[in-house]
């Protein structure tokens, strides 16, 4: 639910921006893409402070209900903003707002559910970010072109509210969720214990006994000694570049179906369904389908789809091979991502398990960079080179994490 509240909070800025920097500080593409980035900004500066808190304190439900209440206060104040800085403000608000949703969000699922069930979880939990921001750009636009100006922002503040009542209700408090977690953590302690000792066969057809490295370290885990690891670099590459050239496409598809096809926001709205939808779908599929054949090889047939389509955004001269191609785009987006997440539980657990927090953090600050860098060069990329190259420049990006991908994993550096 979480999740939901913040994508389509954030969905809804995304056709109405562009007015509004137009409108009401006559800015220009650099301006917009700003301030998309600085709401990663936020997200990027406050993550390490929620993935440490939460895995230190082991309290999930008062951060997530106080990050509830300021996102509620930042859509309030966005109708009164009338200056550049006031905007950028309340964009860095929203961002730190939303990162208690996406490192709490995912700790608690890792706190939840076992490693043979978690792929499938994170792929249900992020159809809800999928649905969140498919109706965002939708609503926002509509409300926008239809009512008031004030109108999608009340609404926002609205959700967010919602959601902080039913979580303070219904959410389980900080202590249960910590005996569901040690639960879990014994689980799999004892799935490990079984498995140390395997049969298998050499290529000389022998049967010998292997001792498996599933041992589990001492060493307290934090931030900086996971990225010790080749597992975890790799799914936050991942994750900062398939993010980014999936973020470049936001803000300057936007400008390009307003220029180029002479659509209103409300239309524009309608529009970026097609991008976001395939999320819904292929998100689940594509968590039970890590599960079941390896997190990386599912990853890795996501980043090739996106780094081979997305360039062909600028090529149709017609909306619907514009559409379809949006399709293809959240669908290979939704498959390279999703995965990346159970992929960093699995590493945790192999290392011990009790940092989970600090380990989606990580993800959430590469998700976040990525968010930053992308609209942000993305608009200066568009003014200077126009649509088509901006798009090669970052289809060459995510091309150039296939050999990460498939890299046979390293234990330590």
């Amino acid at each position: 639910m979480a999740i939901f509240t913040d994508m389509l909070i954030y969905g809804i800025v995304i056709p109405i921006l562009p007015t509004i920097v137009e409108e009401k500080i006559q800015g220009d593409s650099t301006t917009i893409g700003l301030l998309m980035g600085f709401f990663a900004a936020g997200l990027l500066v406050a993550t390490p402070f929620f993935a440490l808190l939460s895995d230190r304190y082991r309290k999930r439900k008062i951060p997530m209900l106080l990050s509830l209440l300021s996102l509620c206060v930042a859509c309030a104040l966005f109708p009164l903003a009338n200056k550049f800085w006031e905007f950028l403000l309340i964009r860095i608000i929203q961002g730190v707002s939303g990162a208690a949703s996406w490192v709490i969000g995912i700790a608690m699922l890792a706190d939840t559910f076992p490693p043979h069930q978690f792929g499938i979880a994170v792929g249900t939990a992020m159809s809800g970010h999928g649905v969140g921001f498919a109706i965002g750009p939708t609503i926002g636009g509509l409300l926008f072109e239809h009512s008031s100006y004030a109108s999608p922002f009340i609404l926002c503040a609205a959700i967010a509210f919602l959601d902080f009542l039913i979580r303070l209700i219904l959410a389980p408090s900080d202590a249960r969720m910590k005996e569901m977690s040690d639960a879990i953590e014994e689980e799999t302690r004892n799935m490990q214990e079984n498995a140390k000792k395997t049969k298998v066969d050499t290529e000389a057809g022998n049967e010998i006994e292997l001792e498996k490295e599933v041992g589990i370290e001492k060493k307290p885990l934090n931030m900086i000694t996971m990225l010790k690891h080749w597992s975890i670099v790799k799914c936050c590459l991942i994750t900062l570049i398939s993010t980014a050239a999936y973020a470049c496409v936001e803000p300057t598809l936007t400008i390009y179906l307003g220029t180029e096809f002479k659509y209103s926001t409300g239309a524009i709205g309608l529009i970026y369904i097609a991008l976001v939808v395939p999320n819904v779908f292929i998100a689940p599929v594509s968590g039970w389908l890590s599960d079941r054949y390896g997190r990386m090889f599912v990853c890795g047939i996501g980043v090739t789809i996106f780094a081979l389509v997305i360039t062909f955004l600028a090529v149709p001269k017609d909306i619907w091979g514009v559409i379809l191609v949006m399709i293809f785009c959240g669908g290979a987006q939704s498959m390279a991502l999703t995965p990346v997440q159970p992929e960093l539980g699995d590493c945790i657990r192999s290392l011990g398990g009790g940092a989970y927090a600090q380990a989606f953090g990580l993800f959430n600050m590469a998700f976040s960079g990525g968010m930053f860098i992308g609209p942000i060069v993305g608009g200066v990329a568009y003014d200077k080179i126009g649509f088509m190259y901006t798009l090669l420049i970052f289809a060459l990006a995510n091309a150039a994490l296939i050999p990460f991908v498939v890299a046979k994993p390293q234990r330590q550096f």
